[in-house]
């Protein structure tokens, strides 16, 4: 039947290095009530995403214009992806800012 698999963080950004620190406390807490989030894993999950999206678009502008138009549908696809973000407008959403 072989072993269960072993449970991985899907945040690989990680958890911050000093949990306790007052102003990072108040900022995550804002930001889970702002955005309704569950719990901090959540909110490290969120930060993850939104690091790989702009890596990616820094990465699409760094390209040649003919490859970089051939990028930037499937760029926006994973931007707008259901559930990621409320308003479909590009200039909105963080990953064209």
């Amino acid at each position: 039947m072989g072993d269960p698999r072993k449970p991985r963080k899907k945040y690989l950004g990680g958890k911050p290095r000093r949990l306790w620190n007052r102003q990072l406390l108040e900022e995550e807490l804002r930001l889970i009530g702002e955005y309704g989030l569950r719990n901090k894993r959540e909110l490290w999950l969120a930060r993850t995403i939104l690091r790989e999206i702009k890596h990616r678009a820094r990465s699409l502008l760094s390209m040649p214009t003919e490859q970089r138009l051939s990028w930037r549908p499937s760029l926006r696809r994973g931007c707008l992806r259901p559930g990621s973000y409320q308003s479909r407008t590009y200039h909105s959403t963080p990953c064209y800012r």
